[in-house]
């Protein structure tokens, strides 16, 4: 990409195939008797992910910026993968766990991200579990192993 901005640059999936191949995951899932759950993506941010990809050199930037139009692109580009999935979980009846969401409630969720600005951190991964911890919690909770009961040591 920045070595030819002029050219054409596609995803590696892009958003139409990754929609295709989800839909025939859950259906294939579904017909071996497997109960599929969706997860929404954490968000990104965008400026520290455009950061680390250009390695912050300015003529990279330049280069990618050419091709990109602007930086929060980038948060656009991924926050569709994110709809797609929550819009494939409405329309299919799929079960979602949106994790994005946990991070959005926060002021200042890039706390939760690596230097990339796209992975999450060990907090955010805590974000993401407590999430997860809460989808069985309602109603799912007979998947949670019960720690056995404190005895009295006699």
């Amino acid at each position: 990409m920045a070595d030819n901005p002029d050219a054409d640059h596609l995803p590696q999936t892009e958003v139409g195939i990754f929609e295709t191949s989800l839909r025939e995951t859950i259906e294939l899932l579904r017909n071996i008797k497997i109960t599929p759950v969706l997860m929404s993506l954490p968000p990104l941010n965008a400026d520290m992910y455009f950061k680390w990809i250009s390695k912050n050199n300015p003529l990279t930037q330049s280069n990618i910026l050419k091709w990109l139009g602007n930086v929060p692109r980038i948060y656009s580009w991924q926050e569709n993968y994110s709809s797609v999935i929550t819009k494939v979980s409405e329309e299919t009846l799929t079960k979602l766990v949106d994790v994005r969401s946990a991070f959005l409630q926060y002021p200042d969720f890039t706390k939760f991200l690596c230097r990339d600005g796209m992975h999450p951190n060990r907090e955010g991964h805590k974000v993401i579990a407590d999430k997860i911890i809460d989808y069985i919690n309602t109603g799912y909770d007979y998947l949670l192993i019960e720690k056995p009961a404190a005895t009295s040591g006699c």
